[in-house]
């Protein structure tokens, strides 16, 4: 069963999270390297980062 995703929802959705910065600007996701993430939030990082052209730091 597949769930279609909405970029903007990801983005609020990780925003809101404390664990995960996000700079809709320049569309960079930046995640602490000693933060703990869960499987849906690394769900919504792989989308942006592989379909919708976001780039990931550490």
């Amino acid at each position: 069963m597949k769930k279609t995703h909405v970029e903007n929802n990801d983005v609020q959705s990780l925003a809101r999270n404390g664990r995960v910065g996000v700079n809709a600007d320049k569309k960079m996701l930046r995640v602490s390297k000693n933060a703990v993430i869960g499987i849906k939030t690394w769900g919504k990082i792989d989308y942006l980062v592989n379909h919708r052209g976001w780039a990931m730091e550490l």
